[in-house]
This record gives structure tokens, sequence and C-alpha cells, in this order.
């Protein structure tokens, strides 16, 4: 096998890993970036879920899906924070 083939054959092997580089890491019940015009139940409040800080407080805030529920974060920490042990945090919803 020629150098070449050996490069398509990695590179045919390869892309669906790539592709999938472009959707948001996580589980896969969340969803980064949808809002409530899909059909989402929106976020009713104006506080991070997780530190109950102002959202925006600590640059953009950060949103993702759960369970069909749009749920706003002040920081990318606290997402994973929230993923770890949602329960803790939706019943403050």
């Amino acid at each position: 096998m020629n150098t070449t083939a050996k490069y398509i054959l990695i590179l045919s092997a390869a892309a669906p890993l790539l592709s999938s580089c472009s959707t948001p890491a996580g589980p896969t019940n969340a969803t980064v970036g949808a809002t409530a015009s899909s059909g989402v139940k929106p976020y009713p409040l104006k506080t991070c879920i997780v530190t109950d800080n102002g959202l925006g407080s600590m640059g953009d805030e950060r949103r993702i899906v759960n369970e069909g529920r749009e749920i706003k974060f002040c920081c990318e920490p606290c997402i994973d924070k929230f993923l770890k042990n949602p329960a803790k945090y939706l019943s403050k919803l």
C-alpha cells in the first residue's frame, strides 16, 4: 500500500471522529444552545441555578437543555457541577 492510500484510509477512518468534535461534550440529555422557541420549557430564574449569582455576572451566561428544560448558568464550570448532580439543583425550580 502506498503512502497516499494509507493517508486516505486513515482519514476515512477518522472522519466520523472529527465530525463529532463540532458537537458539545456532555451527556446525551444535555444540549447546548437550544432555545425555548424549540419547544423547550424556559428557565424561570434570573440567577445561576448552581451559585445563585446573577446571569451574566461571570461573562456571558451559559445555557443547556436538560430533559426538555432550559437551564442557565453564570459560567462554564457551573455546567459541570450541575451535570454531576442535577436533582440537587433542579429542586430550586
